[in-house]
């Protein structure tokens, strides 16, 4: 948490991490209206300054900083970029895949750049030189320095659980998001915390996508996970008026990380080529200037959903 309520006898008023003082140690609770769960600063040398909670307390059930549990092992991976401090966001491995006769995959955590935060992990990519195809070649920015064969695939780092309380019929128990099955249940636990999609893992929002429109009547099938192909959820409809298919690709992006226009028009280039009815692009962030006016004039081929109308999507599902 960047934001606390500073709260004694004679002084209310919400204070960043910049503004703390010392003084104000026994006075920091949740700036969530109702919720007064008691908060610590913390600053260490391995992370940036945060507000955390209590040790001995909790946030309200209707809270949305109740799932703000940090898993402590996570946080002691630093960037690998030279002269980053950020807390690593995701773990870094080299990835090929052995064709026939041996069809065997290869993961392996690359050893010569492990962890990347998530700016240094999109300019990684943004700045990659090559194809990604099994015994291909990729030169990367920051990771591969090897320059084995296969490329550079990112596994987040699972920083959070949460809560999910007994307003929906769970258990006080501490759960992983990234374990729990696409369900009623967790899409309405998202339908209230929404931001919760920005945390969790890439194929698990392929999943909550893919199960959204599973309920509006769409046969789907998800594309393996290992596969590279711009597309990642098939959705296919039986009407009156024959089968339609569309073509969806999911990016789970951070707020401030815009869908640009190059991955727009790859998504629309897999529809051309699959002859697919439409392709749709969902984000949890948002979308360019440059990647809109690409798909305005498109707009009965192609799709672009930002975060908005997955909240949406979410307060809908039934």
């Amino acid at each position: 948490m960047k934001i606390a309520l500073l709260k004694s006898r004679n002084v209310r008023r919400e204070i960043t991490i910049f503004d703390y003082k010392p003084e104000y140690h026994d006075f920091l609770y949740c700036p969530v209206p109702e919720c007064g769960c008691k908060l610590v600063y913390v600053n260490s040398s391995s992370t940036h300054p945060y507000f955390r909670s209590h040790r001995n307390e909790k946030h309200s059930s209707n809270c949305p900083y109740l799932f703000e549990n940090y898993n402590q092992q996570a946080l002691t991976n630093i960037c690998c970029v030279e002269g980053c401090t950020q807390i690593a966001d995701y773990q870094v491995y080299l990835y090929d895949y052995y064709a026939p006769p041996l069809n065997k995959e290869f993961m392996e955590q690359d050893f010569t750049c492990p962890y990347l935060c998530e700016a240094h992990m999109y300019e990684n990519e943004e700045n990659a030189i090559g194809e990604k195809k099994p015994r291909g070649r990729v030169k990367y920015l920051y990771s591969n320095k090897k320059q084995a064969q296969g490329f550079t695939k990112y596994i987040p780092i699972n920083k959070k659980s949460i809560f999910i309380d007994s307003a929906i019929n769970q258990p006080n128990d501490q759960v992983n998001l990234e374990i729990i099955n696409v369900n009623s249940q967790l899409i309405q636990y998202l339908a209230r915390f929404p931001e919760l999609l920005r945390e969790i893992d890439p194929r698990k929002f392929e999943e909550i996508v893919a199960e959204i429109f599973h309920k509006k009547g769409f046969s789907v099938s998800l594309t393996p996970r290992t596969r590279d192909g711009g597309k990642d959820i098939y959705a296919l409809q039986n009407g009156i008026f024959g089968r339609q298919l569309f073509v969806i690709e999911c990016k789970r992006y951070s707020s401030t990380n815009k869908v640009g226009v190059e991955l727009v028009r790859g998504i629309y280039g897999v529809k051309m080529a699959e002859r697919a009815t439409a392709a749709m692009l969902v984000t949890t962030s948002y979308f360019s200037k440059d990647a809109i006016d690409f798909a305005s004039p498109l707009e009965y081929e192609l799709s672009l959903k930002d975060f908005g109308d997955l909240k949406s999507w979410l307060k809908e599902y039934k």
